[in-house]
């Protein structure tokens, strides 16, 4: 995250340490829009001043799942792991509130910088990945559940939880640095070479295992037996950084295809469905399975107009038409698009054309007569 956007949004994420928290259900009662809304407001902004901490509730794309962002001070006493405990026991007991069914919480790693706040959230991913489905109320800290014996010479669970995560999410910067800090570690583990290239190519079963789940199978036809069998542990790291970068590269173009075929999808279902006077970001969201700040944040990124400029506009030239073309009166007509505020709608009409509907149709008049229209202007 960057500072530019904790301005933006007066995020007040000046405490010692920060952490993010992921928050999902799993129970049919998240796809109710209304109930989405109200928890979505509960996380808005939460200030925990016992704990001297706040958060930030952010919508991830899935529907069942929110993102919270976390701040807060160190305590004379009191370790980090045991204050995020702390936090995510308070944030547990608040949703409660709203959501009669305990939530499921994957929480990240402390940091005290704020670009480091990706490093939690790719943490906070892993561990709720790990939770068992259909365990209400059961929850991880990432530190926790990925600590390995000091004794294992393996390479650590966390380091291997954070690449598949960071590979999954298309984040190359996070999985480069997972396969560096591997390695490096390998390297001054004192073990003999033999045992260290056998235990390094662990990370690259991950990587190609990884690979194999998001459906690039073709990257498991690009392995050399050179690359990886007569290199050095550094062209090693090389041939392993490159493979995650080609496998991250994918991932992003994968996103961005699905991105555009899912706003692709939206406006075709908003060109289909513009005159009912429901349609809504919360009823695309439905339709569509992902969260309605996610079509908005979409569809803006996509058709560098927001959802309701875009709404507005076809019914606008819809009512362009019919006023061309039709003696309907302008009550009827304006209500056929969808929109019930008759006066609202004609002085949105004026703002943007310059003329009332009836001046419109008088002026633009092609077929029949316009008689007694203007009274409805």
């Amino acid at each position: 995250m960057s500072s530019e956007l904790v301005q933006l949004f007066d995020l007040k994420l000046n405490k010692d340490y920060l952490f993010v928290m992921v928050i999902g259900w799993n129970d049919s009662k998240h796809a109710d829009m209304e109930l989405r809304r109200s928890i979505a407001s509960s996380l808005a902004q939460i200030e925990l001043p016992d704990l001297q901490a706040i958060g930030y509730g952010v919508e991830l794309p899935q529907l069942d799942r929110f993102g919270l962002i976390m701040s807060f001070d160190s305590a004379e006493g009191i370790d980090l792991v045991t204050r995020i405990k702390q936090i995510m026991e308070q944030i547990r007991g608040l949703l409660l509130e709203t959501l009669s069914i305990p939530p499921l919480i994957g929480a990240g790693s402390a940091y005290s910088l704020l670009h480091e706040l990706t490093q939690s959230y790719v943490e906070a991913c892993s561990a709720f990945d790990l939770l068992v489905p259909g365990e209400y109320g059961s929850s991880a800290l990432f530190e926790e559940m990925s600590k390995t014996p000091s004794h294992s010479y393996w390479i650590p669970n966390h380091m291997q939880l954070k690449l598949v995560q960071s590979l999954k999410q298309g984040n190359i910067d996070i999985a480069s640095q997972m396969i560096r800090s591997s390695l490096t570690s390998l390297q001054s583990s004192m073990l003999p070479a033999l045992l260290v290239r056998c235990i390094s190519f662990d990370l690259l079963n991950t990587i190609l295992k990884t690979a194999s789940e998001l459906g690039e199978q073709q990257m498991l036809q690009q392995i050399a037996p050179n690359m990886v069998f007569s290199s050095s542990l550094e062209e090693l790291e090389s041939v392993l950084i490159l493979l995650a970068s080609q496998l991250c590269n994918e991932v992003k173009k994968e996103t961005q295809q699905e991105e555009q075929t899912l706003i692709d999808r939206i406006i075709e279902y908003i060109d289909a469905h513009f005159t009912d006077h429901n349609l809504s970001l919360d009823t695309l969201a439905y339709e569509f399975e992902v969260s309605p700040s996610h079509v908005s944040r979409s569809f803006k990124e996509k058709t560098g107009i927001n959802f309701l400029q875009y709404i507005w506009q076809k019914r606008l030239d819809r009512v362009f038409h019919q006023l061309k073309t039709t003696d309907t009166p302008l009550k009827d007509l304006i209500q056929e698009v969808g929109y019930l505020d008759t006066p609202n709608f004609i002085r949105k009409f004026k703002k943007e054309t310059g003329l009332t509907p009836g001046q419109y149709r008088k002026l633009h008049r092609t077929t029949g007569s316009d008689a007694g229209t203007e009274s409805a202007s």
